[in-house]
Parts: C-alpha cells; structure tokens; sequence
C-alpha cells in the first residue's frame, strides 16, 4: 500500500505475508527526475533475521 502525502513524499507499508516492510518515497529535487526509497524490510522480526535496512536509488529518462 502506498499513500502519496505530497508531491515529493510517499509512504509505503507492504506485506508479503511474512514480513512487514516499511519505507518513504523521496523525490528531493523536482528539477531532477530521481527517487530514493529507503526503507526497514522485515519489521516484525518474522523472518528470524532482524529487520533490515534497504535503500532503492531511481532515475527517470525518457526516450
């Protein structure tokens, strides 16, 4: 589930039916067409690992 709170920011919970993972959506230069998305996988410890940290770097170009 994703819930846009503006223009740069978005909140992100997703289940995979084990683990919780949790991150933000950031887009810090409207000018630039880059996303960083970290987040915590594995919030409620399920998986018997710990909870992680994951970070996603995105970058839009058009052809």
């Amino acid at each position: 589930m994703g819930l846009q709170a503006t223009e740069q920011l978005s909140l992100i919970a997703d289940w995979t039916g084990q683990d919780l993972n949790l991150g933000v959506s950031v887009v810090p230069f409207r000018s630039l067409p880059l996303v960083i998305t970290p987040s915590l996988a594995d919030v409620t410890g399920n998986a018997g690992d710990g909870t992680r940290f994951v970070l996603g770097v995105g970058y839009v170009s058009r052809f």
